[in-house]
């Protein structure tokens, strides 16, 4: 669902040692293994562990992105009128669409719940959306003449991904909320896989509440076992299609409500 959700991106801990490093590299330049170094504070543990086994990085410069017109105009119009419960919830009777927080002081005990917030409801995912024929490959690092490199185990191919949101719109009709009497946030669905064979007709449904205290629900479809499933809360960290990934990689988000967790802030700006 829309996206990389990756929580280490909005907790600020390390933006002042990001910030020494980003001076290190410069647009052009290629990183390989052996200098990996010079970009471990600016990427992922993730990415760092691909660059360390060969995967070579082109660093290119800087481009701003700007808000989509729509949601911007709605940051603007909401701008202040979001608040936050004494408990760290989102009073939903104050937002309505755009960035729940557009200005936050890094000095508000607050902070990186706003930032959690504001990544939550952000600009890449404001209504519907339906993206078709995904693909994606999972396997091993292998040695091969000296080198280690990806060993294609699995090719996946998932026919459709859609999304819809219900509150917090901006661009398509209603405006800014479906009707919503069982207080949904999002509805999404990946399905239904086309590759690899034994998997065919596979497929889930994500349903998201705006109230923290009911869990997100996640059922899927099993063409071997001809029935729909119900996936418990603790599966989501379960393999996923007998493969190293789970629910969260492949929803490539933070599915945690964001009032069950504890966030703080360092209070660094970059």
């Amino acid at each position: 669902m829309h996206g990389a959700r990756l929580i280490l991106a909005i907790l600020l801990a390390a933006l002042v040692a990001v910030a020494t490093a980003r001076a290190e590299v410069k647009p052009g330049e290629v990183i390989t293994a052996k200098d990996a170094d010079r970009v471990k504070d600016l990427v992922s543990p993730g990415v760092e562990w691909l660059v360390r086994r060969g995967m070579a990085m082109k660093i290119i410069a800087f481009q701003k992105t700007d808000d989509p017109p729509a949601f911007q105009a709605a940051t603007e119009k909401y701008a202040g009128q979001t608040k936050l419960g004494a408990d760290g919830r989102i009073d939903e009777s104050t937002y309505v669409a755009g960035r729940p927080f557009p200005a936050i002081d890094p000095n508000d005990p607050m902070a990186a719940v706003k930032i959690m917030y504001n990544y939550e409801r952000s600009r890449y995912a404001t209504d519907d959306l339906l993206t078709k024929m995904l693909d994606a490959e999972t396997g091993a690092i292998v040695e091969k003449n000296g080198k280690q490199q990806f060993s294609i185990e699995r090719h996946f191919v998932i026919d459709s991904l859609r999304l819809l949101k219900y509150i917090g719109r901006t661009e398509h009709p209603p405006i800014p909320a479906l009707p919503d009497p069982q207080g949904f946030l999002i509805k999404a669905g990946q399905y239904p896989l086309l590759e690899p064979f034994d998997l065919k007709g596979a497929g889930g449904v994500v349903y998201r509440f705006l109230d923290p205290s009911k869990l997100e629900e996640t059922w899927m479809h099993m063409p071997s076992l001809r029935r729909v499933k119900k996936i418990s809360t603790a599966q989501h960290s379960s393999a996923l299609y007998g493969q190293d990934v789970d629910i969260v990689d492949a929803e490539t988000s933070y599915v945690a409500p964001i009032s069950t967790i504890t966030a703080a802030s360092s209070g660094a700006w970059p």
